[in-house]
């Protein structure tokens, strides 16, 4: 993601029908008998991953443009931020 060319809200919007087409795909590999239940798992695990780098490195690139923190590598925002996400559920 690069904060200085995307508006929050065209990443929100993105992200929401990647999400929807993902979860679609997924679906029917699922119920179509294509995909074991660990392969599902799997699948929706990357996918979350996948999400939820999206939203961390804009909120990092997009404080890092304002000033409010200084990235160590800008070009991997996450990468030496210091910054843990803990995602449950």
């Amino acid at each position: 993601a690069r904060a200085d060319n995307v508006s929050e809200s065209s990443l929100m919007m993105e992200l929401r029908q990647f999400k929807a087409e993902a979860h679609f795909l997924i679906a029917l590999a699922d119920l179509s008998g294509e995909a074991e239940t660990a392969l599902t798992v799997r699948r929706l695990s990357d996918l979350a991953d996948a999400c939820t780098r999206a939203a961390v490195d804009f909120l990092l690139l997009d404080a890092h443009g304002q000033g409010k923190l200084k990235l160590p590598h800008p070009e991997d925002p996450a990468r030496g931020s210091s910054w843990i996400v803990l995602g449950m559920g």
